[in-house]
């Protein structure tokens, strides 16, 4: 039997200030940096000791150079008011270290210097010089509080430059060690194996941004508990070897899918599947500055960090997308997360974190699915991809966000698109009990008469399948602007749902054929199987080609 303690889960370190607004399902403000108001705090049991700073002159000179700064570990004794660097080779290091990994709301962080009280680095040299086997006695290490100039240092090209170092720092390190405030007050003794994997998992840690590459990148991955570190590789391997059959059916599957999240990032090799392994592994994750995000993918995918990090904050995503030299089948197909609003990109996703952004306005989550790593080519109109689907006209009027499109062959089917990710929509009150609904008018948005709904090509799909071989499942709307040497060029409109189609759906299309019998109809629609307001039904023509979605 597993023993879990609700009160072992849920504790969590106090906090010196209370926070001016609420929580919410995408933000925890306890956790949030805030600036204005951000301390960096003394270690338990210090009332108050001397900070201890790095020359900044030192640190500049030694990061310029494409050296790693070090940082020496001190004795107890230590009371010298000045930290010493260590300067490294990068990618060939000549010297052993652990890079810490640590939370910047546990306040471990410095916005004003690299310096920190003389107790927290004393505590962080006596847990380094602590760890076991291959890393016992290593007396230097990395922190990025310490070895990263901040902003207040007004020297953004060598904090830049720094930033770029950050891969090869987590990944070159002899061990990276873990300090999460609530996991330094929880002991192993007393905990089940699937206990401190569960602490581990659902720490403050295991939610940031910064930190997923640098658990991803260790070599070795420990996390400091009251008691002592934790390797997450042995400790994971051990639960799964004495797991009981209730904890196998049960805690160990979901244990697993965190672990190989975070864990097997290094095994994939090609750009196309590191990329839908960070997807995943980033949507439970957030971050205090959300133009963080390209910077850290940037660090993640080995792509040039210093050309993002220069570029305008909010034009950093399009900046990331841009320089990726192919984008994956699931950005485009598999989710309905949101997306950017630049021509080229409108299939790109803004944001891979937690995020409102990627919710519905009814509060239902994105769909987020990146298992489909096939590599697309893309240039700068869009993406090329092998599509079917079914072509139509709009009449040059806006339409909701529930149709039901008729083939050449006479098959029905039944779509609803997202209001998530839409472009060129609009919310207007068009159902009986006041809610809103969509419209679309990809004419009005892109000058766009004519529209498709697609769904990815199977490798072994024959040219010409009918409406009713597309599966029920995710497709994507999109504006057609032009057809060229057997390409059609499309604007990215919204995602889209196929539904099954049912007695009351066919109910519903007899209706409006009865009072418009034309090849298209559109107008207010009865109650009818739960959906109600204005709809649209189409008849179409199936279409299956090579499409550049942009």
């Amino acid at each position: 039997m597993i023993r879990i303690h609700k009160s072992s889960v849920l504790r969590q370190a106090p906090l010196e200030t209370a926070p001016e607004k609420l929580c919410t399902a995408f933000e925890c403000v306890h956790r949030k940096l805030q600036e204005d108001k951000y301390k960096t705090r003394h270690a338990d049991g210090c009332d108050g000791c001397q900070e201890v700073v790095g020359c900044l002159d030192t640190l500049q000179d030694i990061i310029k150079r494409g050296k790693v700064p070090l940082i020496l570990s001190i004795d107890e004794n230590h009371d010298e008011p000045e930290i010493i660097f260590v300067e490294s080779e990068p990618r060939q290091p000549d010297h052993s270290y652990v890079s810490i990994s640590h939370v910047w709301s546990d306040g471990l962080g410095n916005l004003e210097r690299n310096g920190l009280p003389l107790c927290q680095l004393r505590r962080i040299s006596r847990l380094i010089r602590s760890l076991p086997g291959e890393q016992a006695e290593i007396v230097l290490f990395w922190c990025d509080t310490l070895c990263i100039p901040p902003d207040a240092a007004g020297i953004p090209d060598v904090q830049n430059l720094a930033i770029g170092q950050m891969r090869n720092i987590y990944a070159d390190a002899t061990a990276v060690l873990v300090l999460d405030s609530w996991l330094f007050t929880s002991e192993m003794s007393t905990a089940s194996p699937e206990e401190i994997l569960l602490k581990i998992f659902c720490c403050t840690w295991n939610t940031r941004l910064w930190t997923y590459q640098e658990g991803a990148l260790a070599k070795s991955l420990y996390f400091q508990f009251k008691d002592g570190p934790y390797n997450l590789d042995a400790g994971f391997q051990e639960a799964c070897r004495s797991a009981t059959f209730a904890s196998e059916i049960t805690i160990i599957p979901a244990l697993e899918t965190r672990y190989f999240a975070l864990r097997e990032f290094q095994a994939h090799t090609a750009i196309e599947t590191r990329l839908g392994a960070v997807a995943s592994a980033l949507g439970h994750r957030v971050t205090s500055v959300a133009t963080d995000e390209p910077l850290c993918l940037a660090v993640l995918l080995d792509l040039d960090i210093l050309k993002i990090a220069e570029t305008k904050p909010t034009a950093r995503m399009e900046a990331f997308w841009k320089m990726l030299p192919i984008a994956v089948a699931s950005a485009i197909f598999n989710n309905d997360t949101a997306k950017l609003a630049i021509d080229g990109l409108r299939w790109a996703p803004a944001t891979f974190l937690r995020s409102p952004r990627n919710v519905d306005d009814d509060g239902t989550p994105a769909t987020v699915d990146y298992s489909d790593g096939t590599p697309l080519d893309r240039n700068d109109k869009g993406v090329m991809v092998k599509c079917r689907g079914i072509r139509f006209l709009t009449q040059r009027c806006p339409f909701p966000d529930k149709i039901s499109v008729m083939d050449e062959n006479g098959q029905w089917a039944y779509w609803q698109f997202s209001s998530r990710n839409a472009h060129g929509s609009l919310s207007v009150p068009e159902q009986p009990d006041g809610q809103p609904t969509r419209r679309f008018d990809p004419f009005d948005t892109f000058g766009c008469n004519e529209v498709a709904i697609l769904v990815k090509e199977a490798e072994d799909q024959t040219i010409g399948s009918t409406l009713n071989s597309i599966p029920i499942g995710t497709g994507i709307l999109v504006g057609i602007d032009k057809e060229e040497w057997g390409v059609i060029y499309c604007r990215w409109i919204t995602s889209c749902h196929r539904n099954s189609w049912d007695v009351s759906s066919q109910d519903l299309v007899n209706h409006f054929l009865r009072f418009a019998p034309k090849n298209w109809a559109y107008g207010d629609a009865p109650a009818c199987d739960k959906r109600s307001g204005c709809i649209l039904v189409a008849a179409g023509k199936s279409v299956a080609s090579q499409f550049c979605i942009g």
